[in-house]
């Protein structure tokens, strides 16, 4: 549904978004995987509408992450590469 609201309604999609990363926050035993993906998805939007700062806390949060596993890491490398792309863009856009 997140998804759907990306094109029509930008501050509808990260509420959904922020509501799914919550759910995930209260479970135990995750490897990061899922939280990384909606935390990125956040960030492109709040990009998109306009906010950067929240955008690179975001961003900050996701590459500060410890403890995720080989597994993870490997799985996520081209999207922790966009992140951190994208976390230089914002922070050059600060200058």
């Amino acid at each position: 549904m997140a998804r759907a609201y990306e094109t029509i309604d930008i501050n509808k999609s990260i509420k959904v978004y922020n509501e799914i990363l919550n759910d995930y926050n209260s479970m135990k035993s995750l490897n990061g995987y899922n939280q990384i993906v909606v935390m990125h998805l956040i960030a492109q939007l709040e990009t998109r509408r306009g906010n950067n700062t929240k955008a690179l806390e975001l961003c900050n949060n996701i590459l500060n992450m410890k403890s995720l596993s080989e597994y993870v890491l490997d799985e996520l490398d081209d999207r922790l590469e966009r992140v951190e792309f994208l976390r230089n863009s914002l922070l050059e856009s600060t200058k």
